[in-house]
């Protein structure tokens, strides 16, 4: 992949917004090598939504192809804000961020309401911004609490519902991370380690 950035190029900021992980999308409008500008689409009134100082990651695509750069907010002037990119700059991603890869093992879905049911599912794969399970049928719920295990014990992780599919007698569930507890984070972190370690190739 080549490391230099196109104007318009469409890049992942990645930042911890308490204990979760933010995407955000922008766009590339100056790449000065080691400093990149990037212009965020933002509503009237909206603030740039990173701080000067702020320790991000940024994450693009190119031909199939994912890199990854460490950065630190520069400057920030509506709507757009300077990153200082850290050495050793752009590399290509294995187990980063945005990437995804299959990690099958079993879970629990269910749903917060009284009385709402405990499904027996499959985690499919996982991501730092959150899961996709296999279930027989949906809960029928926009939050629910996904139930993993972790290192050393049981986990409930609460996430909310993105998108239902259908795939021959199941359902997988596309979910996102809520606001997840430094014990949970710690489990979702674990889930990315396990994942990478799939995605190795036998010796």
């Amino acid at each position: 992949m080549d490391n230099c950035l196109v104007k318009g190029e469409r890049l992942l900021v990645v930042r911890k917004e308490s204990d979760r992980l933010e995407e955000i999308s922008a766009t590339v409008l100056t790449d000065a090598g080691s400093m990149v500008a990037l212009e965020f689409r933002l509503l009237y009134g909206q603030p740039v939504p990173v701080v000067q100082g702020e320790s991000i990651l940024l994450v693009r695509a190119s031909g199939g192809t994912r890199a990854v750069a460490s950065a630190t907010v520069r400057s920030v002037q509506r709507p757009s804000a300077w990153f200082n990119v850290a050495e050793p700059g752009w590399q290509e991603e294995e187990r980063r961020v945005a990437a995804r890869a299959e990690l099958r093992s079993p879970c629990e879905v269910a749903g917060r309401s009284p009385g709402a049911p405990r499904l027996a599912a499959t985690l499919v794969d996982v991501s730092a911004a959150g899961l996709r399970v296999a279930a027989e049928r949906h809960v029928g719920e926009a939050r629910v609490d996904v139930s993993v295990d972790g290192p050393s014990k049981r986990v409930t992780l609460p996430c909310t519902l993105l998108a239902v599919e259908q795939v021959e007698d199941h359902v997988e569930l596309r979910l996102r991370y809520e606001r997840l507890t430094p014990a949970q984070q710690d489990v979702a972190d674990w889930l990315m380690q396990a994942r990478g370690a799939v995605r190795q190739p036998a010796a």
